[in-house]
């Protein structure tokens, strides 16, 4: 684990003897304890669990500043998938987060499948279609852009579909709590893949049970296929008349709407989503936000109360990220795109652009998350308050 040095943390009654490191980082939850419980157990100490006064301190044994970078799961003609992996990055199983990013090259089709988990998909770049089927309703098309944040509730089937010449780009981030594997997304396969859900059967029974013929059956769970990304024949096309406008209540586009919070200067600006612009997020238990920050600009240090960590994916851009703990900094690192970052509840997190400016994207596992800025004019230390607690008996 590595040795730590020994920190004071002041919460109700006292304050808390912490142990903290470079690779630990630190948070506290309120437990019920029996009064006799009251002293530091000694056996907790050095494993990552301290408990004192109806505290309990976690650790996650975890090293902020390591680069988390996704790794190639599947790569063809198609496209390709990759995945932010638990095994290599523990904090993922730890804290029920999954990590992916669909690739789809001209033509590239993304089989019909549904997931174990909540998740929310944003579009990095390029246009294209999503195919969707809630449970008992019809199949919608959707068409989508570069800025779409998409709400994907467990069980709903999806296909996605480039026709463009730009590579359509799709990043997935999830709750993975309900999932086969903690930190990992497993999708289930309708067809064309050997392993799709069908074709443990026998097409004489699909046949009696759909009424298709031998053609279609075949298509639909024949063992021609081994992977779940295809390309399709250049000649294929989906008519306008199929896509519907079923964008509005499904997804927002974050380039387009206009921001939650943004600086009157040019330096930045933030689009929080919540129930109240994207109500189906609150089917999935997500809340999202999309940020940018304008070159050398710096985002007051912030504070998250919800009950998860926030996960922060850099769009674009690059910059320096500052976690900071009860007893000093966790990390202070330079950022760039296509890292994947964390940031614990109750630590405070400063992000600042270099000169390109930084876009990032990131989730929390509460669908209406709760962010405090410790500065600015909406900030807990307010330009009035200042002056008070330097006025305040003791300060100086």
């Amino acid at each position: 684990m590595g040795d730590c040095s020994s920190g004071a943390m002041h919460g109700i009654g006292g304050s808390i003897e912490s142990s903290s490191s470079q690779n630990c980082t630190s948070y506290i939850e309120f437990l019920p304890v029996k009064e006799e419980n009251t002293d530091i157990e000694e056996s907790c100490i050095g494993k990552g669990l301290d408990s004192w006064g109806g505290f309990r301190l976690h650790y996650v044994w975890s090293d902020l500043s390591v680069r988390m970078r996704a790794k190639m799961v599947y790569e063809g003609e198609g496209g390709g998938y990759s995945e932010w992996c638990p095994k290599e990055h523990e904090v993922l199983q730890d804290h029920n987060i999954g990590a992916a990013k669909l690739v789809l090259s001209t033509n590239g089709f993304a089989l019909p499948c549904y997931s174990d988990s909540a998740k929310v998909a944003y579009v990095l770049q390029g246009s294209g279609i999503l195919g969707v089927v809630l449970p008992g309703q019809e199949e919608k098309l959707v068409a989508i852009r570069k800025g779409d944040a998409i709400a994907l509730p467990v069980g709903v089937v999806t296909w996605w579909y480039n026709k463009d010449v730009t590579e359509l780009e799709i990043l997935f981030l999830g709750d993975t709590k309900t999932a086969v594997k903690l930190g990992s997304f497993t999708d289930f396969l309708l067809k064309g893949s050997n392993s799709n859900n069908l074709s443990c059967f026998s097409p004489e029974f699909i046949g009696r049970a759909w009424k298709s013929d031998k053609s279609v059956l075949k298509t639909l769970i024949g063992p021609h296929l081994a992977r779940s990304i295809v390309k399709l024949n250049p000649g294929f096309e989906i008519s306008e008349a199929e896509l519907k406008d079923y964008r509005d209540g499904m997804l927002l586009n974050c380039e387009e709407t206009a921001p939650s919070r943004f600086d009157t200067d040019g330096g930045g600006e933030i689009l929080d989503l919540n129930t109240e612009n994207l109500a189906i997020i609150g089917d999935i238990g997500l809340g999202a936000s999309r940020a940018t920050l304008n070159g050398n600009a710096a985002y007051y240090p912030e504070i998250s109360v919800d009950p998860a960590i926030r996960v922060t994916y850099i769009i674009k851009g690059s910059g320096t990220v500052k976690v900071r703990d009860f007893g000093g900094f966790v990390t202070d690192r330079q950022i760039e795109a296509g890292e994947l970052f964390f940031v614990p509840r109750l630590l405070s997190v400063c992000k600042i652009a270099d000169p390109d400016g930084m876009e990032w994207f990131s989730i929390v596992c509460n669908e209406n998350s709760n962010n405090y800025l410790t500065l600015g004019r909406w900030g807990l230390i307010s330009d009035g308050s200042i002056p008070k607690s330097s006025s305040s008996p003791g300060s100086s």
